[in-house]
């Protein structure tokens, strides 16, 4: 059974868990049926989330009643996936904040009839978007205030101006009100009367932030899709799609053998502590690029996830006291597993990716690029490779990879599908409950591909050990 601590705390974040589910359970992933009935649940209860789940969510209890309503409304992944982003956008919308303008209408319209009862009401407003809208319970009462204050002006027959804001209006009225800290001469009172000031003037000045940055970001996100496009505020024309969050490629879209096989690779050297990258030595030759480095890999010496209870691969033979750097090309030809020539045959290759990492001091380089290039010759020795440089508290290894390779080699430091797999297994399926890392969350949070390969890892109902194949079908891989 699924514990609360795997269920995100954001209600946004509870909100994107659910879709993700049912988009897994429509394109053929794996969903957590479980973790989808306890999400519905919370939504259900909430009140000012009711009417905004999707009509599917409220009545269907669970995946296996979803899946035949799914699959009867379209036949393809991509239009199923059309029906579900589309059916959360009002819920996605209000959460992030999108629909929340009515919220000085709202303190309006209930202050017309200005009485005790109408303040309450729009008070209680705010308190309840204070969890799932804080941006609009901060307009609301920022409205309360200013409708309020002016309301008490008009009646003490003050003047004021449109331009005015919240301070200014407030400090009129405590003046009006004898309310000023200034007015009084003891202390207490006046420690009291100066939080209040103080108060009014935050939520006023809050509420200008909060609408500065929320247009800066939109701004941004609207420029990062259409570059030509000009600042537009809220606008949603035709020539600018302002896009309403991050979501997972498609389902049906058919990946590179490459692709993943590149993904593989950086998901066995994360899971043992090492920060990963690709890497493009530029060249100086106009339209062209030295080469590729498909993984650079760094783990540091303290590294520690006790709170996972997995060790560390022993294939990788990681020294702790070091720092450990690992240049990795990945090949999805067993037959062409090698390093690219310009890292084999050109020093000065060598030398720039070890400039680039930054781990050895410049008058040092050409000396441990000097050790290093033989690491990476097809006739390097296996032990030589596996043990590496070592120079400078740093410790640089040569790593090939292969996750399609099936003959075990044992003249070359090779990673196979099956290391991989196997290490990927026991981090991700545990045979008893971790109390300490929790394995079952939102696996979109792994970006892509990593997404898609980490969620078909972690189906608990296989019953047979995964296989490198049955990942490359389950993929789609062309």
């Amino acid at each position: 059974m699924p514990q609360d601590e795997e269920i995100p705390s954001s209600i946004l974040e509870q909100a994107t868990m659910l879709e993700g589910l049912l988009i897994a359970q429509a394109t053929g992933g794996i969903a957590d049926d479980q973790i989808y009935q306890i999400l519905r649940r919370k939504f259900m209860a909430d009140p000012t989330l009711y009417d905004l789940i999707p009509v599917f969510v409220r009545t269907y209890r669970n995946m296996s009643a979803f899946w035949p309503f799914i699959k009867r409304e379209a036949k393809t992944y991509a239009e199923r996936r059309e029906i579900i982003v589309k059916a959360f956008t009002p819920l996605m919308d209000y959460l992030e904040g999108r629909n929340s303008a009515p919220s000085d209408q709202i303190a309006s319209n209930a202050l017309e009839t200005f009485d005790v009862e109408g303040v309450h009401a729009v008070w209680n407003k705010a308190i309840a978007r204070r969890t799932t809208d804080p941006e609009g319970a901060i307009t609301i009462a920022r409205t309360l205030l200013e409708t309020v204050t002016k309301r008490i002006l008009d009646e003490c027959g003050e003047s004021y101006t449109d331009k005015e804001d919240l301070p200014k209006l407030y400090s009129y009225v405590a003046k009006i009100l004898k309310l000023a800290p200034s007015q009084h001469t003891e202390e207490p009172i006046k420690a009291i009367l100066g939080g209040a000031t103080n108060l009014v003037n935050g939520i006023g000045t809050l509420r200008n932030r909060l609408s500065e940055l929320s247009r800066s970001r939109r701004q941004i996100a609207c420029q990062t899709i259409s570059p030509s496009c000009q600042p537009c505020g809220q606008h949603r024309g035709s020539n600018c799609h302002l896009p309403r969050r991050n979501l997972p490629r498609e389902a049906t879209e058919i990946m590179r053998q490459s692709d993943v096989d590149e993904a593989l690779a950086v998901l066995y050297l994360r899971l043992n502590g090492y920060f990963t990258t690709g890497l493009i030595l530029h060249s100086p030759i106009h339209g062209q690029a030295t080469t590729e480095l498909d993984c650079v890999a760094i783990r540091m010496p303290h590294h520690q996830q006790t709170d996972r209870v997995v060790s560390d691969a022993p294939f990788l033979e990681i020294k702790p006291s070091l720092t450990d750097l690992i240049i990795c090309e990945v090949k999805s030809n067993p037959e062409l597993v090698s390093f690219n020539r310009p890292l084999k045959e050109e020093r000065q290759t060598v030398e720039a990716l070890l400039q680039w990492t930054g781990v050895h001091s410049k008058e040092n380089i050409p000396h441990v690029a000097g050790k290093v290039q033989p690491l990476l010759q097809d006739d390097a020795n296996l032990e030589e490779v596996r043990s590496g440089v070592t120079d400078e508290g740093v410790r640089t290894r040569a790593l090939l990879c292969c996750p399609s390779s099936t003959a075990s080699n044992s003249e070359r430091w090779l990673l196979d599908g099956l290391e991989i797999l196997s290490y990927a297994n026991e981090c991700f399926n545990p045979g008893v409950r971790r109390d300490t890392c929790s394995v079952r969350y939102n696996f979109q949070q792994w970006s892509y591909p990593l997404n898609r390969i980490v969620t078909w890892l972690k189906d608990q109902g296989r019953k047979t050990p995964t296989t490198i194949n049955e990942l490359y079908a389950h993929l789609g891989v062309a």
